[in-house]
């Protein structure tokens, strides 16, 4: 059932995908999860590779655009992230 959840969170884990799988994974956010979601990444792309846990690698680097572009029109002030809202 689509929009089952009141808001979701997506808080630092964009950076960990693909820069086309993180905008499948806003847009599945979008259609089918929630008509409200609150998304997280760092301005600056920070190198993180951990050979233990390869899903902590930090593989895009997302800016303000980027979000505007997915439709996240709402960008709260924050020094170190970007901090995105979206509602329907």
């Amino acid at each position: 059932m689509p929009n089952n959840y009141e808001v979701v969170l997506a808080i630092d884990i964009l950076e960990h995908f693909e820069k086309q799988d993180g905008i499948k994974f806003l847009e599945l956010i979008k259609r089918r999860c929630s008509k409200h979601a609150l998304v997280s990444t760092p301005k600056n792309f920070i190198e993180q590779h951990v050979e233990a846990n390869p899903f902590e690698d930090h593989r895009s680097h997302w800016v303000q655009q980027d979000l505007e572009n997915a439709g996240f029109v709402e960008i709260l002030p924050n020094q170190e992230s970007w901090i995105a809202v979206y509602s329907a």
